[in-house]
């Protein structure tokens, strides 16, 4: 069996993330109605905050009931956000309320950590038949994107929410969101240079000036560059000195989150380098960087 440089690459794109988001509990994966009540006790938001949600109440429009949601939270207004589109969800779903309190908690942590919100758009719609319809958001602060994924089923005549999702990790966004588009010239320019060096066997300078682009955060993150810089030596000590590398996607997945993917390819096996582009202010910086060798992940997009 061939090494696996995955885990270890995405580790070490972990820990940049880690440093964006340092949230804890269920909020991170999808809660369906017939979930569990989260665990780890309840976390009060502030005065007020953890109180009900509203009565039940039917839901005629699951898009207006979602948009509603996600322009109540890019307003700031959390707390109301939650309690209107909680009286939508199904009975299984809108009773646990550790739940309801959990998300009440980290959407709290995530705008204390990057700063109110400055706006939010569809990232996509998808529907499985005429009952089942799912919308994914993306909200956007002046550090980093926030998205929320919203489930609908269709029953008795009315709609109920039964999942809701709040996703913070890049990698996970994009891989439910995005639609093939030309690159940004800047933006392929930065990612252009980056495997320019790889080839010419600067992958230390190659990653400083790749950080250099990126977020003041990311810019912080001198271990997270050497851990990356250091995996890939190890890859190309194992799959050889890679002698060319091109661009063989590009994904926008609104116009300020962009996704730019490169295949480089080395004697015994190909490698995927992927970027990932933010604009939470007036321009483009890099957010994200990683690369692994699942060639497998980029044929099934």
């Amino acid at each position: 069996m061939r090494p696996r440089f995955t885990a270890a690459a995405t580790a070490a794109f972990a820990a940049l993330l880690a440093l964006f988001f340092w949230l804890t509990g269920p909020a991170a994966r999808p809660l369906f109605a017939d979930d569990p009540p989260a665990g780890g006790g309840t976390q009060v938001v502030e005065s007020g905050d953890a109180e009900k949600p509203s009565a039940a109440a039917p839901i005629a429009d699951p898009r207006a009931a979602s948009d509603e949601f996600i322009a109540l939270l890019a307003q700031g207004k959390p707390k109301t956000a939650y309690k209107r589109v909680w009286a939508g969800a199904a009975d299984l779903l809108r009773k646990q309320q550790e739940v309801y309190t959990n998300f009440l908690a980290q959407t709290k942590q995530v705008f204390d950590a990057h700063g109110k919100p400055v706006g939010s758009s569809l990232m996509s719609e998808r529907k499985l038949g005429a009952d089942l319809v799912q919308y994914q958001y993306m909200v956007k602060t002046a550090s980093a994107p926030v998205s929320w994924m919203l489930t609908w089923y269709k029953s008795g005549g009315s709609w109920q929410m039964i999942g809701i999702q709040l996703m913070y990790e890049i990698k996970e966004i994009m891989s439910l969101g995005g639609s093939a588009a030309p690159p940004a010239a800047d933006l392929q320019k930065i990612a252009d240079a980056f495997i320019k060096d790889l080839l010419g066997d600067q992958v230390e300078e190659a990653y400083t000036a790749a950080f250099a682009a990126g977020t003041d955060l990311l810019r912080e993150q001198e271990e997270a560059q050497k851990a990356l810089a250091n995996e890939t030596y190890k890859a190309f000590g194992i799959y050889g000195h890679p002698t060319a590398g091109a661009l063989v996607r590009s994904l926008k997945a609104t116009d300020d989150l962009i996704q730019l993917e490169y295949c480089v390819t080395c004697p015994k096996h190909p490698l995927i380098w992927t970027f990932n582009f933010y604009r939470g202010a007036d321009k483009f910086q890099l957010i994200g960087l990683r690369f692994n060798d699942q060639f497998q992940d980029s044929l099934a997009k």
